[in-house]
């Protein structure tokens, strides 16, 4: 195959799920200094601040940079939601979320922060697989004796 449909097809790689997954691996909190979301719960379209809100605030990524600032602010205006995303070096970023899957809004808030869209991705090689496999299969065997 060449080039250029290996590059047409790497859009189409992985399903949404997979996207969203190895978009989050890539997240790194360090250039951040502060992170404010702004939902309306009453809103039709919440679902990806909502999911992007949930995974920012899992330990993994927290340690990326413990003194970072997230804050929530629940409204009761019927807006579409928000968050915004203030970075060390003064910059403000404004994401507005309605209509986003949230593997788009981790892609694209990896870029805006300067890391890669995409964190390390796939399962082991065979060979490797293979060999953790062996070696655990060879631990329950001393473990019975």
């Amino acid at each position: 195959m060449c080039r250029m449909w290996e590059a047409i097809r790497a859009g189409v790689k992985w399903n949404l799920n997979t996207r969203l997954a190895n978009a989050t691996r890539a997240v790194d909190l360090k250039p951040v200094k502060s992170i404010k979301f702004s939902l309306d719960p009453f809103h039709h379209d919440n679902y990806g601040i909502r999911t992007v809100w949930f995974l920012i605030r899992r330990q993994k990524i927290l340690s990326t940079n413990p003194d970072v600032n997230i804050e929530s602010e629940i409204r009761y205006d019927r807006e579409p939601p928000y968050f915004t995303t203030e970075l060390n070096d003064g910059r403000q970023i404004v994401f507005k979320t309605s209509g986003m899957h949230p593997a788009d809004i981790m892609m694209r808030f990896n870029r805006l922060c300067g890391n890669p869209e995409w964190g390390k991705y796939g399962k082991k090689p065979p060979e490797k697989a293979k060999e953790a496999d062996l070696k655990a299969k060879g631990k329950d065997k001393k473990a019975r004796k």
